[in-house]
């Protein structure tokens, strides 16, 4: 077990992504670390209990502006021979959007699906197309809640999907993939175009 100050997220760049000029990030994360490793130094058991008082992320390859993150709490579990990995708890505010995320799947064969259940109890309509990326190539549905959906705020939103990250054997690059999304939310004093 170990005690983590002040730990940059660039040292993580090449484990958790194949394209470092994809992601960039501007976040230091303090919190407890549990770790061991079997005979072949393969990661066996993991726990970590991660805050990340704030911080900046830019997903390059898409035109948006960086998006804030603070007051971020990360609290998982994996292990190895149980195959488990579980997100408990990740919860914080994305530009000043209060969110709640817990997660609970497998790992085996080079792949990892969870099953995620996200929370926001309250956004404003602007506060969401802020968060829409502004790719020449979005489509419809991306497009349409940023360009006709104005005033208004969506309050006890909860969606669940299944999110996937599975290492493509030939490329050798992991693709992530989300699946199965259902979700209920209300709404008061929305104005649609």
């Amino acid at each position: 077990m170990g005690n983590v100050e002040n730990i940059s997220s660039d040292i993580f760049d090449n484990i958790l992504i194949d394209n470092k000029n994809f992601i960039q990030q501007d976040i230091t994360a303090s919190g407890d670390i549990t770790a061991a490793f079997n005979e072949q130094w393969k990661l066996s058991l993991a726990q970590l209990d991660i805050n990340i008082s704030n911080g900046i992320v830019s997903l390059n390859e898409i035109e948006n502006n960086p998006i804030a993150i603070k007051d971020v709490i990360l609290k998982s579990y994996y292990n190895r021979e149980k195959q488990e990995l579980n997100i408990d708890q990740l919860s914080g505010f994305v530009n000043d959007i209060n969110f709640s995320l817990e997660a609970k799947g497998k790992r085996a064969a080079g792949k990892i699906i969870l099953p995620v259940s996200l929370k926001i109890p309250s956004v404003s309509i602007k506060d969401i197309g802020d968060l829409i990326p502004n790719q020449k190539d979005r489509t419809r549905v991306l497009s349409w809640p940023k360009h006709r959906m104005s005033k208004g705020t969506i309050k006890d939103f909860t969606a669940d999907f299944d999110f996937s990250i599975i290492r493509n054997k030939e490329t050798k690059k992991r693709e992530i993939n989300t699946s199965n999304v259902r979700s209920d939310f209300s709404f008061e004093n929305m104005t649609v175009d």
